[in-house]
């Protein structure tokens, strides 16, 4: 686990990532490919509301991250939103949709 003094130094240097591929992002008006932990996700050229200034996503079938630019450990500054990937049995899928 990361120790709590290394969670600012971690922080400034994902949003500096981020800020980049989002600077990038707007000059280009199409999402960026970067890497966060080793994740590859396409930065957007905006955020999301409730203080997200990044998004990023993974894929159809991953997942999309939103991030704060907030350095408080203490604050959220992640959340996620997981894409789903089991499709329904189509017999099931018309059944439910009777």
């Amino acid at each position: 686990m990361a120790r709590r003094e290394d969670w600012g130094t971690r922080l400034s240097d994902t949003i500096a990532v981020l800020t980049a591929g989002v600077d990038e992002a707007r000059e280009t008006r199409a999402a960026v490919l970067v890497e966060w932990n080793g994740e590859p996700m396409h930065v957007a050229e905006s955020g999301a509301p409730g203080g997200y200034a990044f998004i990023c996503d993974t894929g159809p079938t991953g997942a999309t991250w939103f991030f704060s630019r907030n350095q408080k450990p203490s604050n959220w500054g992640i959340r996620v939103a997981v894409a789903q990937v089991q499709q329904p049995d189509p017999q099931i899928r018309d059944e439910l949709s009777c």
